[in-house]
């Protein structure tokens, strides 16, 4: 059984584009906050010793996508069925659309989340926007996600108490929220071949740096692309629908 899930995870991870093969993921872990940015690094790769050291490697990127998720206790007061990671980014660039690169940002945050005991919803302090509401609408309506329940049975976020659990309240958000539920997603093999292969590639790009250009270099070029990423999200999300 197992083996035919890392099979059925491996034919939808590689239904991708070519540009896709230069994809590279940087994952950032600030304990209660995470960041995944997804570029392109085709332009990188085979870049000379001395363009690098000449820092064209900063305008030879493209950003793909990236997702941010917080725990939710640091979005609202109420613990909002524990334990819950809110994703309050999640963005792919027009020109990446049409590859179902947004499904594979969230497989991969399910992943990270699953991991250390989480489960996912959406942004409960700022919104979300249709698109991207789109997204959890599916997961909603798919068998492959399960709703967390709290240890009195909940399931469902209680934003006016309406039930005496106290695990289940939610602060009521200013919009109303593309999902009233902390999901798991039950065969997840898709996002850990995923995240595993573009950080792969994020570590050969690493690797490439640092044996030119050495010391901080690598760090420097990953605050970079997360800023570019924000900044690229922020522009999305307050000009986009």
């Amino acid at each position: 059984m197992k083996q035919k899930l890392i099979m059925e995870g491996w034919r939808d991870f590689l239904k991708r584009s070519l540009d896709d093969e230069n994809f590279a993921l940087i994952y950032v872990d600030y304990g209660n906050q995470k960041m995944l940015t997804l570029y392109n690094a085709a332009n990188i790769k085979e870049m000379p010793k001395a363009e690098m050291k000449n820092y064209d490697h900063y305008t030879a990127y493209e950003v793909v996508g990236a997702l941010q998720m917080r725990e939710s206790n640091l979005m609202v007061k109420e613990p909002c069925i524990p334990k819950t990671y809110q994703v309050n980014m999640v963005f792919v660039k027009d020109k990446y659309r049409g590859n179902k690169l947004q499904k594979k940002l969230m497989d991969m945050a399910f992943y990270i989340a699953e991991k250390e005991g989480f489960g996912l919803t959406s942004d409960h302090k700022d919104g979300t926007k249709p698109k991207a509401a789109r997204a959890w609408q599916a997961i909603e309506k798919s068998s492959q996600y399960v709703k967390q329940k709290t240890s009195s049975g909940s399931d469902t976020f209680d934003y006016s108490d309406k039930t005496p659990d106290p695990n289940d309240d939610c602060s009521k958000p200013s919009t109303p929220p593309a999902t009233d539920h902390s999901f798991v997603k039950s065969n997840n093999a898709s996002g850990d071949l995923a995240f595993s292969s573009y950080s792969r590639e994020h570590k050969l790009i690493r690797r490439q740096i640092a044996k030119n250009l050495g010391g901080s270099a690598p760090d420097v070029f990953e605050n970079i692309v997360n800023r570019v990423a924000i900044q690229e999200f922020q522009q999305a999300y307050h000009g986009g629908s």
